[in-house]
């Protein structure tokens, strides 16, 4: 590699290490929250800290990618249900919904994919406006199914069909097997 080639590289590419954003460095791996500290492609190493084990844990590269999922902070989990983050909360602190892992003794709260399904799944059943003579559930205006939920995770496709005055309307169709 000559001098003009190896200004145009920047060093972590010059090196193949990967570095994350600091927004997108905590993963699950093995359900137990991490923080990824260093990622070495050509090592075949991760750094990684656990904070269910309170210690600095390495993993192959390789291995890490296949057991990885992500984690969301509480902002990203709110856009997603489409509620606000204190009402999640709340539903937290009076124990209609699991509390989930926390980055330290005093850190933020991270969810997983089946923790947002949860989330999405109680404010499906939460009753909204006066009781019904009938006893049945009205949710409220504008939540989200489980098929929006599974779209925004990235685990299912979304065809859009746009209506006559424009705009463009998600429509749900069951997964071909």
């Amino acid at each position: 590699m000559d001098t003009a080639n190896r200004e145009e590289v920047s060093a972590s590419e010059r090196y193949s290490v990967l570095k994350t954003p600091k927004r997108r460095r905590k993963v699950f791996i093995n359900d137990e929250l991490h923080h990824l500290i260093h990622i070495n492609i050509p090592a075949d190493i991760v750094t990684t800290f656990n904070y269910a084990q309170d210690k600095i844990v390495r993993y192959p590269y390789k291995a890490m990618k296949k057991n990885m999922k992500k984690a969301y902070a509480i902002g990203d989990v709110a856009k997603i249900v489409k509620r606000h983050p204190d009402r999640i909360r709340e539903a937290i602190r009076r124990g209609e919904l699991p509390d989930v892992q926390k980055s330290g003794p005093n850190g933020n709260k991270y969810w997983r994919d089946e923790d947002i399904l949860n989330v999405q799944d109680y404010f499906a059943n939460v009753h909204f406006g006066r009781p019904r003579n009938d006893g049945a559930i009205t949710p409220k205006r504008g939540s989200v199914t489980k098929e929006e939920v599974d779209a925004k995770l990235g685990r299912r496709e979304v065809l859009y069909v746009q209506n006559e005055r424009g705009e463009f309307i998600p429509i749900w169709r069951a997964i071909d097997f």
